[in-house]
């Protein structure tokens, strides 16, 4: 049991660090498209924007659903 509650957190884990790396290459991209052409700037920045706020989403309810996991086999408990 607690070998299950181990994997699930570590998964929480790297769900959390995909999507710091998917923000981080999306910013460097967006970066260079506003360099490139700087008139879609504005374009470019709500793109940029949605794109990050969907990665961080789905961080979160991934994380969420790991926690809820790990309550009902006994894992993680609140104080």
């Amino acid at each position: 049991m607690g070998t299950l509650v181990a994997i699930g957190a570590a998964v929480a884990v790297l769900t959390g660090i995909g999507a710091g790396l998917g923000i981080g290459i999306a910013t460097a991209k967006a970066t260079e498209a506003i360099a490139r052409q700087p008139e879609a700037e504005g374009k470019i920045s709500k793109t940029l924007i949605l794109g990050c706020a969907l990665a961080e989403v789905l961080r979160i309810m991934r994380t969420g659903s790991k926690q809820m996991e790990s309550n009902k086999k006994g894992g993680w408990k609140r104080c």
